[in-house]
C-alpha cells in the first residue's frame, strides 16, 4: 500500500485536513501547470470592472436628469465605503418615545409619493448593487495580480512544514522508508483504517 483509500491525489484536491507526500506531489505539478493563469484573470476582472463603470456612469447620468419620475430631487450616490465607527465617547442606542404621529403623518405624506419614491430608490438600489459589483470585481483583479508571489511563499512553507517531525501525523509520508509494516504510519482520511502504527501506539498487539 502506498497510497490510502480514501485521500484522492488529483484535483480538486479536497485534502480532509491532512496532505500526504503523493497528493503534495500532484499538487505541485498541478500548481506548476496553472499559475501563470493569474495574469490574464487579473487582467480580465479589471475589463470587466472598467465595462461596469461605464454602466454605473450611464445610470448616475440618467439618474441625474429629467428623464425619470424623481427627477424634481436628482439622485446623489449613497454608496459609503467606510463602515460605521462608533465615536471616541463609545455608542448607545437612544431611547424610544411613544411620540410617533410626527412618524405617522411623514408616512402618509410618503404614501401619495411613492412613483417619485420608487423611482429614486430603485436608482439608489441599482447604483449601489454596481459599486459594490466593481469593488469586488477590482479585489479579484488585484488578488488574481498578487496571487503568484503568495502561492510560491506558501508553497515554500508547506515544504518546510513536510520536514518538521510535529506534523507528521497531517503531512503523511507514503514512500517505502517512510512505511510500517508496508503501510504509512498514520491515516490521510478519518474513514480509512486505523494503521498497524496507529494500532501498535494505541497498545494493540498486531500479529
Amino acid at each position: 500500500m502506498t497510497h490510502p483509500s480514501y485521500a484522492r491525489i488529483g484535483p480538486p484536491f479536497a485534502f480532509q485536513g491532512t496532505l500526504t507526500d503523493t497528493q503534495q506531489t500532484a499538487f505541485q505539478t498541478w500548481d506548476a501547470v496553472n499559475r501563470g493563469q493569474f495574469p490574464a484573470i487579473s487582467r480580465f476582472r479589471q475589463i470587466q470592472a472598467q465595462q461596469l463603470r461605464k454602466a454605473a456612469g450611464l445610470l448616475e447620468a440618467f439618474y441625474a436628469s429629467a428623464a425619470h419620475p424623481g427627477a424634481a430631487a436628482p439622485l446623489s450616490p449613497s454608496f459609503q465605503k467606510d463602515t460605521w465607527q462608533p465615536d471616541p465617547g463609545g455608542h448607545f442606542l437612544p431611547t424610544q418615545r411613544d411620540d410617533h404621529l410626527p412618524g405617522v403623518v411623514v408616512g402618509t405624506i410618503l404614501d401619495r409619493y411613492q412613483e417619485q419614491l420608487g423611482a429614486l430608490g430603485e436608482g439608489a438600489f441599482r447604483l449601489n448593487y454596481l459599486r459594490t459589483q466593481i469593488e469586488g470585481l477590482e479585489d479579484e483583479a488585484q488578488d488574481a495580480a498578487e496571487a503568484p508571489a503568495f502561492i510560491a511563499a506558501q508553497m515554500t512553507q508547506l515544504d518546510q512544514l513536510a520536514t518538521q517531525a510535529h506534523y507528521a501525523g497531517v503531512m503523511i509520508a507514503t514512500t517505502a522508508a517512510s512505511l510500517f509494516m508496508g503501510q504509512p504510519r498514520y491515516r490521510a482520511h478519518p474513514l480509512d483504517p486505523p494503521t498497524p502504527w496507529e494500532r501498535l501506539n494505541a497498545g494493540e498487539l498486531l500479529a
